[in-house]
């Protein structure tokens, strides 16, 4: 039972820090892992960082089977671990996600991998896109039972499909509906199951690319498809897409909703769903050399780092963002957001007049 997390810190943390969404209590802020390579440092740092940052007030980590050939989730794993006992993990947010096709080292070929893994455990190779890709339930369960697996966990909070672009790129739009109306039918049967709780979509272009282009994904035809499967009250509430001072494509893409035209994160909180945004660094090409005139926008901010995610944490519709934080050094810089909110629309806005 969530609770702990908002009393412990409030000292610490300014009044909106922690989110109510859905059931869920999410810090506005959370540590993502997908960077690094897929070396033994690396996942230790990974391990260490998440285990501070729960510490210190950041309970969602964004993870995936994909991340790392596999190596960040069992990261996290580590961090469950050590975490265990603490009276923090009950109030811990874990995000993963399923779709790519990865192997669990550089060595084994996606090829390899099916024919040794997922085809004996029942996905067939008409399931698969190559052996890139899968939405297929059967895949769904293989990759969700493995991550709970690495992740020394019973339950996910929330579930991506991720980079879906990859389908929608190659099938019919009726085809695609179909292939989510599958989908998600398998993830409400897991929510009932109690193996995660909420679901959606992260798109790396998808969400944003124009509807002429190929790899697009109309919303409508997601929410069509989650209420195929689960009724009014189907348990889809996440999209997730990258949003950064360099790549503004979000903001760009403007949706019909019951409230009028709005940008696609106003546009998910119109139909009652949370826009999680990460990269807000751009992997790192914002962490310096940032216009002077950003400065004035956000005084509060120490560094050109802070006021690039300063300003995605403060984007209209904006539910929650992630970021790497492999070193102590980026965790300790990136916990000075918690003492102050997010900067004002109005003078969010100015940035674009």
């Amino acid at each position: 039972m969530q609770g702990f997390y908002p009393t412990r810190f409030k000292d610490k943390c300014h009044p909106g820090f922690f989110r109510e969404l859905g059931q869920l209590t999410l810090s506005e802020i959370g540590i993502g892992t997908f960077g690094g390579e897929p070396k033994n440092i690396v996942d230790d740092k990974i391990t260490r960082t998440c285990v501070a940052a729960v510490r210190n007030g950041i309970n969602v980590i964004d993870t995936s089977p994909a991340y790392r050939f596999h190596r960040s989730e069992k990261a996290v794993g580590r961090a469950l671990e050590q975490l265990a006992g603490s009276g923090l993990r009950e109030d811990l947010i874990l995000l993963t996600k399923a779709g790519i096709i990865t192997t669990p080292s550089p060595r084994i070929s996606t090829a390899a991998y099916a024919e040794q893994e997922l085809i004996p455990a029942g996905v067939l190779p008409r399931q698969m896109l190559g052996t890139v890709y899968s939405l297929s339930p059967t895949y769904l369960d293989f990759s969700l039972q493995r991550s709970l697996k690495y992740l020394k966990a019973e339950q996910v909070d929330i579930f991506l499909l991720e980079s879906v672009e990859l389908i929608a790129e190659r099938v019919s739009p009726d085809n695609l509906l179909l292939l989510l109306e599958q989908a998600f039918s398998f993830l409400e049967q897991c929510v009932a199951a109690g193996t995660i709780r909420y679901y959606g979509i992260s798109s790396h272009s998808g969400l944003t690319v124009a509807p002429t282009e190929k790899g697009h994904l109309p919303l409508e035809r997601i929410l069509r498809a989650a209420g195929e499967s689960g009724g009014d009250n189907h348990h889809l509430r996440f999209l997730q897409a990258p949003l950064s001072l360099g790549d503004l494509r979000p903001l760009n893409t403007v949706i019909d909703t019951p409230r009028g035209k709005l940008p696609l994160p106003e546009a998910a909180a119109a139909y009652d769903l949370n826009f999680l945004a990460y990269m807000p660094l751009a992997q790192g090409q914002l962490v310096d050399n940032l216009p002077v005139e950003l400065a004035a926008s956000f005084p509060e901010c120490s560094s050109d780092a802070l006021r690039a995610l300063q300003f995605v944490r403060s984007t209209p519709g904006v539910s929650h963002v992630s970021t790497g934080m492999r070193n102590q050094s980026h965790l300790e810089e990136n916990l000075q957001l918690r003492e102050y909110p997010p900067t004002p629309p109005e003078i969010w806005r100015q940035l674009f007049t």
